[in-house]
């Protein structure tokens, strides 16, 4: 190093106080202070949760190959009832168009349960959407 030059270093750390008798402090006034920032980020995430819950449909699993309903039946395959069609509709809907082709939908979580019918769909139901078949019994 060079005659006359001197290297930087930090020796020391000094923390300043604030002046005593309660001085205002330098800047602007902030805009939420504690336990209102705290209010705030809550009320903000319920509301995203709300929005969510009113706009985000829910995700409906759809098969790649055909739901026969009857699964097995002597009838050609005109005559049968591909399960797919009640996938993303409400469950009174899609209830009604299985029974219009001789089905019954059965929500395995509560709901409607036709167990006397000999076809029937089993399926889930979010939000009072058909999300997913489980089954064709």
């Amino acid at each position: 190093m060079p005659p006359g030059r001197t290297r930087a270093t930090v020796d020391r750390l000094v923390f300043f106080s604030p002046p005593a008798g309660g001085a205002p402090p330098d800047g602007p006034e902030p805009f939420f202070r504690g336990h209102e920032r705290l209010v705030v980020a809550v009320a903000v995430l319920v509301l995203a949760a709300a929005c969510w819950w009113l706009f985000v449909p829910p995700v409906v699993h759809r098969p790649s190959t055909a739901v026969w309903c009857p699964e097995i039946s002597p009838a050609p395959t005109e005559q049968r009832f591909d399960s797919r069609r009640i996938l993303g509709l409400e469950f009174a809907d899609g209830h009604d168009l299985a029974l219009r082709n001789g089905c019954a939908v059965r929500d395995i979580g509560g709901g409607v349960d036709d167990d006397e019918w000999g076809a029937r769909i089993n399926v889930d139901v979010s939000r009072g959407v058909i999300t997913r078949i489980d089954g064709v019994y």
